[in-house]
């Protein structure tokens, strides 16, 4: 290995570097760069040519062999959550990286199509040897704060799932609209489900439950349960909710839709 001394900015000598950096090229047309991109063949040769000069010794990464001290990893972690609290910041994050914004926006993932091979498996997992995991020891929903489940839950009930509806809510669906009745899917009703179907105006939610999955004997009940929470929210706040079961739309999907027209009050 080459031996080479390096020179280390003060930090004064770099703020100004990066000031007159940003001065220079604050006119994007003035970058050398600007509007051109480097060919596959030209990214290979810059990529061999900085592994080899790194192997030698010409490059050293700053960073190779350094880890931030427990009061800088704690300051990082303290700056970034009260950064993500300023609903301003996070309303500014959406906005730059949804839709065309996005920098992937319209392009494969780099990783698409590719895999690791045995030896940097091997090195991951070497790498991984005797770190502890962060929710060790945590069982279930208990690794979360109310906090953050709050959080989640809020979050899951603007996501739509699944995102294609299942037999039995088809027929349900082209039942109702054969009798001419409109209804919304799957939006989010009292902060705590999304019924399949939705009549907002009558404040009606239906539901076409699987026989397995929202049986007593799925997941211990636990399904079963949630489904009757539910049940009790939405009657607490004033909604009629109508669950079917899938052997009953199967075998006689017209008198599930005749019910569900009787309650609604009629076909238009």
């Amino acid at each position: 290995m080459i031996e080479k001394e390096f020179y280390e900015y003060p930090e004064t000598a770099k703020k100004t570097i990066s000031k007159k950096a940003k001065e220079r090229y604050k006119d994007k047309t003035k970058n050398p760069m600007y509007g051109k991109k480097h060919s596959k063949e030209t990214k290979r040769k810059m990529s061999e040519t900085r592994k080899q000069k790194m192997d030698n010794g010409e490059i050293i990464i700053w960073s190779k062999g350094k880890t931030l001290s427990e009061l800088h990893k704690k300051r990082v972690s303290e700056s970034t959550k009260k950064r993500w609290d300023d609903l301003t910041y996070r309303e500014w994050q959406r906005r730059i990286n949804s839709g065309k914004n996005n920098p992937m926006y319209g392009r494969p993932s780099p990783q698409k199509g590719r895999k690791m091979s045995e030896e940097q498996c091997l090195k991951n997992s070497i790498s991984h040897l005797g770190q502890i995991s962060w929710n060790k020891g945590k069982i279930g929903i208990q690794k979360h704060s109310e906090k953050a489940r709050k959080k989640m839950r809020e979050a899951r009930l603007k996501r739509v799932f699944p995102t294609k509806d299942t037999s039995i809510e088809v027929l349900l669906q082209e039942g109702l609209k054969e009798r001419g009745l409109t209804f919304e899917k799957h939006i989010s009703v009292c902060s705590i489900c999304q019924p399949d179907i939705v009549f907002p105006n009558q404040q009606i939610a239906i539901f076409a439950d699987g026989d397995y999955f929202h049986s007593k004997e799925f997941k211990n009940g636990l399904v079963w349960e949630r489904d009757r929470k539910q049940d009790k929210v939405l009657k607490e706040n004033g909604w009629i909710p109508l669950r079917f079961w899938e052997h009953e739309i199967n075998s006689n999907v017209e008198n599930c839709v005749n019910e569900i027209i009787n309650i609604v009050g009629g076909e238009d």
